[in-house]
């Protein structure tokens, strides 16, 4: 078995659950591999082990070696921040320690998690658990229960050909599917778009398309008569905002609309909010991610949109949260 074999070994183990034995492959190579992503590796199954000591030992070591390695500097923090709180009685989280799995920064960026798990975990965080593949059932289930308001806003008819935008597995657009005429999903991820594809192979109305950041210019044909992005707004900071709303503008029909969600500055308790906290602290650690969540004011959105040339409204607001109407006249 090659060096990257054993890795690509350990790898897995620890997504098993298989920690200690995660530990033994890593060690075998550190003897080649003595680098900081190995360390981060080793140390994290370490940690999910129960071996607290040698893990603080493990990440440090990786931070010596590459004191940029932002994962094992984040793994360090979780573990002493679970250590501090439990007083050293209980092992941190597993699914909470990353391990180096040799993603690039353009993958990150355009959420290429490759692995199953990884692209679940991105989508539906940690509310099904360490294994959430396994889970498939009830996560499309939550899915379409979370779709309600979308389909009884919208009122999708036979006629009407849809944006999907941030497609992800596709959980959403396997309910609208079947009400629309044609449904178009656009992602900047290509895994989640593969996912996608799996999800949606009995439906022979919806096309798949790989986006650049910020550009709808496939569209400019689809006469796209209406639109939603589930849990895409969240992302995006309020440029990111005023970029997509213009291309939404220019490729939607007239009268056509557009549903989006956001997480709502104009209604956050930032001491009781279930995201915030936990969100500000990877903030901290990691300004860069793309997976970060953002928060902007629902009004100002709202106002940015009417000079972009919709007529916008909050059709829901609460718990830190809204919900934008758009509507091109």
């Amino acid at each position: 078995m090659t060096v990257q074999e054993q890795h690509q070994r350990g790898i897995d183990l620890f997504n098993e659950g298989r920690y200690r034995e995660a530990v033994s492959i890593f060690s075998v190579v550190l003897r080649t591999d003595d680098s900081s992503a190995m360390w981060n590796n080793w140390a994290s199954a370490q940690a999910a082990a129960g071996e607290f000591g040698a893990a603080e030992k493990g990440f440090k070591k990786a931070l010596q070696i590459d004191p940029s390695n932002t994962q094992a500097s984040r793994n360090l923090s979780i573990l002493i921040d679970s250590l501090t709180a439990h007083n050293r009685s209980i092992s941190p989280p597993g699914d909470e320690l990353l391990l180096n799995t040799g993603m690039s920064e353009e993958m990150k960026r355009n959420w290429d998690f490759v692995e199953k798990r990884e692209l679940l975990f991105a989508l539906v965080g940690f509310d099904f658990g360490r294994e959430p593949e396994t889970k498939l059932d009830e996560i499309r289930a939550f899915k379409k229960n979370e779709s309600a308001f979308l389909l009884n806003t919208l009122k999708f008819t036979k006629n009407d050909v849809v944006l999907d935008l941030g497609s992800g597995c596709g959980f959403i657009a396997r309910v609208v599917a079947p009400l629309c005429r044609q449904l178009y999903c656009l992602d900047i991820s290509s895994e989640f778009l593969r996912f996608a594809r799996e999800e949606l192979t009995q439906f022979t109305n919806v096309d798949f398309h790989r986006m650049p950041y910020g550009d709808l210019h496939y569209l400019d044909d689809k006469k796209i008569t209406k639109g939603y992005a589930n849990a895409v707004f969240i992302h995006f900071n309020f440029f990111d905002v005023v970029v997509y709303l213009r291309e939404i503008y220019r490729i939607l029909a007239r009268g056509g609309l557009f549903l989006f969600g956001l997480s709502n500055t104009d209604c956050l308790d930032i001491h009781t909010d279930r995201y915030f906290s936990l969100v500000l602290s990877n903030y901290v650690k990691e300004r860069t991610s793309p997976t970060l969540m953002q928060w902007n004011s629902a009004h100002s959105v709202c106002a940015v949109a009417g000079q972009i040339g919709f007529e916008a409204s909050e059709v829901w607001v609460g718990h830190g949260s809204a919900m934008i109407l758009l509507r091109k006249p």
